[in-house]
């Protein structure tokens, strides 16, 4: 039988969500304050990394149009508020 979770203890996805986004942001800027990286290196490479992930969710899109599947959130749920996260 699965265990009972006390209500107390659980959080919701958002607060995890901001908990791991102040975390990375202290780590970053610990990172740039000793630096280890400066704030352009950790700006450019934020912006690489959403720009390929852009790129990979375009490509699979397309995919998914041209083998007619509709994965992608803003086909399946077109209000969804999660959208609202993205980069």
């Amino acid at each position: 039988m699965a265990e009972q979770l006390n209500p107390k203890e659980i959080v919701s996805f958002r607060e995890i969500l901001l908990a791991n986004s102040i975390q990375v942001d202290a780590l970053a800027q610990l990172l740039i304050e000793k630096g280890i990286v400066t704030e352009q290196e950790y700006f450019t490479r934020l912006n690489r990394y959403r720009l390929s992930i852009r790129a990979r969710q375009t490509r699979k899109d397309k995919h998914n149009e041209c083998s007619g599947h509709y994965t992608s959130d803003k086909r399946r749920n077109p209000g969804s508020s999660e959208q609202a996260g993205e980069f």
